[in-house]
């Protein structure tokens, strides 16, 4: 008898994380906080990031905000275009609502993409928040050569 309390004790203690609705869900611990789901502030729905520039005069900056999950230590974002294989930004350890990228590129994939961030702390990970979409615009929509500078000024080529 002994024994088999012992073996459901061990059996009780073992976690397996599963996959709903394409999330994964983490196992929980008896001392990680309980975590919500981020709501998602900033790009809204259907939003119109920036794109860069072929001749790299413009970087590409894309911001993110979304609200502070109480008892967040961190934060994941996953930001990804709909038909990509690989994410654009897959960033843990976000310590702050908000997230900035700013890179020196343009892309060519101008719809379709998705993003969410999930809570972390102490080894647990909370829901995700719902997945938001934005668009991007055309590249070379603001580049600076050969355009006037909002105090006036033609940019020298």
């Amino acid at each position: 008898m002994h024994l088999l309390k012992r073996r459901i004790a061990i059996v009780a203690r073992l976690c397996f994380p599963a996959i709903v609705a394409g999330a994964v869900i983490s196992c929980g611990s008896p001392t990680a906080p309980d975590l919500g789901a981020p709501t998602l502030i900033s790009p809204v729905d259907f939003a119109l990031l920036d794109n860069g520039c072929q001749d790299h005069s413009d970087p590409m900056t894309w911001d993110f905000s979304w609200s502070i999950v109480a008892d967040a230590a961190s934060y994941h974002l996953y930001v990804k275009q709909a038909t990509a294989t690989l994410p654009v930004i897959d960033k843990k350890g976000i310590i702050s609502a908000s997230y900035r990228l700013t890179d020196n590129s343009f892309t060519t994939a101008l719809t379709g993409w998705q993003w969410y961030v999930q809570a972390e702390a102490g080894g647990a990970v909370g829901p995700p928040s719902r997945t938001g979409t934005f668009d991007v615009e055309p590249v070379d929509t603001d580049c600076s050569v050969g355009k006037t500078a909002v105090a006036g000024h033609v940019a020298k080529p």
